[in-house]
Protein backbone atom coordinates (compact mmCIF):
# COMPACT_ATOMS: atom_id res chain seq x y z
CA UNK A 1 0.00 0.00 0.00
CA UNK A 2 2.67 2.51 0.95
CA UNK A 3 4.71 1.74 -2.18
CA UNK A 4 1.71 2.56 -4.36
CA UNK A 5 1.85 6.27 -3.49
CA UNK A 6 4.37 8.82 -4.72
CA UNK A 7 4.17 10.57 -1.33
CA UNK A 8 6.99 10.05 1.16
CA UNK A 9 6.30 7.54 3.93
CA UNK A 10 9.02 6.51 6.34
CA UNK A 11 9.54 5.29 9.89
CA UNK A 12 12.49 5.89 12.22
CA UNK A 13 13.28 4.15 15.48
CA UNK A 14 14.05 5.92 18.73
CA UNK A 15 17.68 6.34 17.63
CA UNK A 16 16.52 8.27 14.54
CA UNK A 17 17.52 5.46 12.18
CA UNK A 18 15.21 4.39 9.36
CA UNK A 19 13.39 1.10 9.80
CA UNK A 20 11.00 1.64 6.86
CA UNK A 21 11.10 3.72 3.68
CA UNK A 22 8.55 3.50 0.88
CA UNK A 23 9.41 3.54 -2.82
CA UNK A 24 8.38 7.19 -3.29
CA UNK A 25 10.82 8.28 -0.57
CA UNK A 26 13.64 6.10 -1.90
CA UNK A 27 13.10 7.08 -5.55
CA UNK A 28 13.28 10.78 -4.72
CA UNK A 29 16.74 10.14 -3.21
CA UNK A 30 17.89 7.96 -6.09
CA UNK A 31 18.26 4.96 -3.76
CA UNK A 32 16.72 1.57 -3.08
CA UNK A 33 14.69 1.27 0.11
CA UNK A 34 17.18 -1.31 1.39
CA UNK A 35 19.99 1.27 1.12
CA UNK A 36 18.15 3.58 3.55
CA UNK A 37 17.30 1.13 6.32
CA UNK A 38 19.48 1.31 9.40
CA UNK A 39 20.86 4.74 8.54
CA UNK A 40 20.07 8.22 9.82
CA UNK A 41 19.36 11.34 7.77
CA UNK A 42 22.96 12.50 7.33
CA UNK A 43 24.07 9.08 6.13
CA UNK A 44 21.54 9.03 3.30
CA UNK A 45 22.47 12.49 2.04
CA UNK A 46 20.37 15.10 3.82
CA UNK A 47 22.17 18.30 4.85
CA UNK A 48 23.11 19.19 8.42
CA UNK A 49 20.97 22.32 8.22
CA UNK A 50 17.93 20.28 7.24
CA UNK A 51 18.55 17.74 9.98
CA UNK A 52 19.78 19.90 12.85
CA UNK A 53 18.50 23.32 11.81
CA UNK A 54 20.15 26.72 11.71
CA UNK A 55 19.83 29.16 14.61
CA UNK A 56 20.80 32.15 12.45
CA UNK A 57 18.02 31.37 9.97
CA UNK A 58 15.63 30.31 12.78
CA UNK A 59 15.25 26.84 11.25
CA UNK A 60 14.56 24.12 13.83
CA UNK A 61 15.46 21.07 11.76
CA UNK A 62 14.10 17.55 11.55
CA UNK A 63 15.83 16.28 14.67
CA UNK A 64 13.92 18.80 16.78
CA UNK A 65 10.62 17.61 15.25
CA UNK A 66 11.58 13.96 15.71
CA UNK A 67 12.38 14.57 19.38
CA UNK A 68 8.98 16.17 19.94
CA UNK A 69 7.27 13.17 18.33
CA UNK A 70 9.13 10.78 20.62
CA UNK A 71 7.65 12.79 23.50
CA UNK A 72 4.15 12.17 22.14
CA UNK A 73 3.52 15.22 19.96
CA UNK A 74 2.36 15.44 16.34
CA UNK A 75 4.30 17.90 14.18
CA UNK A 76 3.50 19.60 10.88
CA UNK A 77 5.97 21.28 8.56
CA UNK A 78 4.25 22.87 5.58
CA UNK A 79 7.45 23.93 3.84
CA UNK A 80 10.12 21.20 3.78
CA UNK A 81 12.39 21.98 0.81
CA UNK A 82 14.35 19.01 -0.58
CA UNK A 83 16.94 18.84 -3.34
CA UNK A 84 16.61 15.72 -5.49
CA UNK A 85 19.35 13.70 -7.14
CA UNK A 86 18.81 15.65 -10.38
CA UNK A 87 19.35 18.96 -8.56
CA UNK A 88 15.66 19.93 -8.63
CA UNK A 89 14.10 21.40 -5.50
CA UNK A 90 10.79 20.00 -4.29
CA UNK A 91 8.52 21.25 -1.51
CA UNK A 92 6.81 18.82 0.86
CA UNK A 93 4.02 19.23 3.37
CA UNK A 94 5.18 16.88 6.12
CA UNK A 95 3.42 15.41 9.14
CA UNK A 96 5.10 13.30 11.83
CA UNK A 97 3.27 11.15 14.40
CA UNK A 98 4.40 8.72 17.11
CA UNK A 99 4.59 4.99 16.33
CA UNK A 100 3.37 2.99 19.32
CA UNK A 101 3.59 -0.70 20.17
CA UNK A 102 0.72 -2.79 21.49
CA UNK A 103 1.39 -1.54 25.04
CA UNK A 104 1.13 2.08 23.91
CA UNK A 105 4.83 2.88 24.29
CA UNK A 106 6.35 5.11 21.63
CA UNK A 107 8.88 3.10 19.61
CA UNK A 108 9.41 5.35 16.60
CA UNK A 109 8.44 8.22 14.32
CA UNK A 110 6.13 7.92 11.32
CA UNK A 111 6.63 10.61 8.65
CA UNK A 112 4.31 11.33 5.73
CA UNK A 113 5.37 13.91 3.15
CA UNK A 114 3.10 15.18 0.36
CA UNK A 115 4.72 16.87 -2.64
CA UNK A 116 3.11 20.33 -2.90
CA UNK A 117 5.66 21.93 -5.22
CA UNK A 118 3.23 22.77 -8.02
CA UNK A 119 0.65 24.09 -5.56
CA UNK A 120 3.25 26.33 -3.89
CA UNK A 121 4.51 27.58 -7.25
CA UNK A 122 0.97 28.44 -8.30
CA UNK A 123 0.51 30.46 -5.09
CA UNK A 124 3.85 32.19 -5.65
CA UNK A 125 2.96 33.02 -9.25
CA UNK A 126 -0.44 34.33 -8.13
CA UNK A 127 1.18 36.52 -5.47
CA UNK A 128 3.71 37.85 -7.99
CA UNK A 129 0.89 38.54 -10.45
CA UNK A 130 -1.07 40.42 -7.78
CA UNK A 131 1.99 42.46 -6.83
CA UNK A 132 2.60 43.32 -10.48
CA UNK A 133 -1.04 44.37 -10.92
CA UNK A 134 -0.83 46.55 -7.80
CA UNK A 135 2.32 48.19 -9.17
CA UNK A 136 0.50 49.03 -12.40
CA UNK A 137 -2.56 50.38 -10.57
CA UNK A 138 -0.43 52.59 -8.34
CA UNK A 139 1.65 53.88 -11.27
CA UNK A 140 -1.00 54.92 -13.78
CA UNK A 141 -2.26 58.54 -13.36
CA UNK A 142 -5.85 57.47 -12.72
CA UNK A 143 -8.11 56.86 -9.75
CA UNK A 144 -9.12 53.18 -9.88
CA UNK A 145 -11.60 51.60 -7.48
CA UNK A 146 -14.02 48.68 -7.44
CA UNK A 147 -17.15 47.88 -5.47
CA UNK A 148 -19.72 45.13 -5.06
CA UNK A 149 -23.25 45.42 -6.40
CA UNK A 150 -24.30 47.44 -3.32
CA UNK A 151 -21.55 50.05 -3.83
CA UNK A 152 -19.46 48.69 -0.96
CA UNK A 153 -15.76 49.18 -1.73
CA UNK A 154 -13.66 46.09 -2.38
CA UNK A 155 -10.44 47.90 -3.20
CA UNK A 156 -8.76 50.88 -4.84
CA UNK A 157 -5.38 52.16 -5.94
CA UNK A 158 -3.17 54.59 -4.03
CA UNK A 159 -4.25 57.62 -6.07
CA UNK A 160 -7.89 57.13 -5.13
CA UNK A 161 -7.05 56.46 -1.47
CA UNK A 162 -5.23 59.80 -1.26
CA UNK A 163 -8.13 61.94 -2.56
CA UNK A 164 -10.54 59.92 -0.39
CA UNK A 165 -8.51 60.59 2.76
CA UNK A 166 -7.76 56.89 3.31
CA UNK A 167 -4.40 55.98 4.84
CA UNK A 168 -3.88 52.96 2.58
CA UNK A 169 -5.93 51.23 -0.15
CA UNK A 170 -6.64 48.27 2.16
CA UNK A 171 -8.50 50.56 4.59
CA UNK A 172 -11.25 51.28 2.09
CA UNK A 173 -12.50 47.68 1.98
CA UNK A 174 -16.01 47.39 3.42
CA UNK A 175 -16.76 51.14 3.32
CA UNK A 176 -19.33 52.97 1.22
CA UNK A 177 -19.50 56.42 -0.38
CA UNK A 178 -20.95 58.02 2.75
CA UNK A 179 -17.81 57.25 4.74
CA UNK A 180 -15.71 59.28 2.29
CA UNK A 181 -15.45 63.10 2.15
CA UNK A 182 -17.92 63.45 -0.73
CA UNK A 183 -21.02 65.58 -0.17
CA UNK A 184 -24.28 63.71 0.40
CA UNK A 185 -25.69 64.62 -3.01
CA UNK A 186 -22.46 63.49 -4.66
CA UNK A 187 -22.57 60.15 -2.85
CA UNK A 188 -26.20 59.65 -3.86
CA UNK A 189 -25.39 60.40 -7.50
CA UNK A 190 -22.46 57.97 -7.50
CA UNK A 191 -24.70 55.23 -6.10
CA UNK A 192 -27.34 55.92 -8.75
CA UNK A 193 -24.76 55.51 -11.51
CA UNK A 194 -23.55 52.28 -9.94
CA UNK A 195 -27.10 50.97 -9.83
CA UNK A 196 -27.62 51.68 -13.52
CA UNK A 197 -24.47 49.72 -14.41
CA UNK A 198 -25.52 46.74 -12.24
CA UNK A 199 -29.14 46.68 -13.48
CA UNK A 200 -28.35 47.19 -17.16
CA UNK A 201 -25.11 45.28 -17.34
CA UNK A 202 -23.72 48.05 -19.53
CA UNK A 203 -20.83 50.45 -19.03
CA UNK A 204 -21.22 54.17 -18.48
CA UNK A 205 -18.28 56.09 -19.92
CA UNK A 206 -17.11 59.67 -19.66
CA UNK A 207 -19.33 60.89 -16.81
CA UNK A 208 -18.29 64.42 -15.77
CA UNK A 209 -19.01 64.88 -12.06
CA UNK A 210 -17.93 67.09 -9.19
CA UNK A 211 -16.10 65.73 -6.18
CA UNK A 212 -15.27 67.29 -2.82
CA UNK A 213 -11.95 65.66 -1.94
CA UNK A 214 -10.29 65.01 1.42
CA UNK A 215 -8.02 68.04 0.94
CA UNK A 216 -11.12 70.29 0.91
CA UNK A 217 -10.64 71.08 -2.77
CA UNK A 218 -13.43 70.56 -5.25
CA UNK A 219 -12.47 68.78 -8.44
CA UNK A 220 -14.22 67.87 -11.65
CA UNK A 221 -13.69 64.24 -12.54
CA UNK A 222 -14.30 62.32 -15.74
CA UNK A 223 -15.44 58.87 -14.62
CA UNK A 224 -16.14 55.59 -16.36
CA UNK A 225 -17.91 52.63 -14.76
CA UNK A 226 -17.98 49.08 -16.13
CA UNK A 227 -19.65 45.94 -14.74
CA UNK A 228 -17.47 43.22 -13.18
CA UNK A 229 -18.44 39.63 -14.04
CA UNK A 230 -17.54 36.30 -12.45
CA UNK A 231 -16.52 33.21 -14.43
CA UNK A 232 -20.19 32.39 -15.15
CA UNK A 233 -20.89 35.89 -16.48
CA UNK A 234 -22.87 37.05 -13.43
CA UNK A 235 -22.40 40.70 -12.47
CA UNK A 236 -20.63 40.87 -9.12
CA UNK A 237 -19.63 44.53 -8.94
CA UNK A 238 -18.46 47.71 -10.64
CA UNK A 239 -15.00 48.84 -11.70
CA UNK A 240 -14.57 52.61 -11.87
CA UNK A 241 -11.79 54.82 -13.19
CA UNK A 242 -11.60 58.59 -12.83
CA UNK A 243 -9.25 61.36 -13.93
CA UNK A 244 -9.15 65.00 -12.97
Amino acid sequence: VIDATSNWISVKDRNFRYILANRGFADSLGKFSEDILGKHDLEIGFSEELVFGNLNKKISGWRCDDTKVLLGETTNNHYDVMTGTDGSRRIYDTQKVPLRNSEGSIIGIVSIGIDVTERRLEKLQLRESQQFLKLILDTIPLHVYWKDCNSIFLGCNTNFAQVAGITSPEDIVGKNYYYLPWEIQEAEYYRQCDRIVVDSGKSILGIVESQLQASGNRAWMETSKVPLHDAEGKIIGILSTSQD
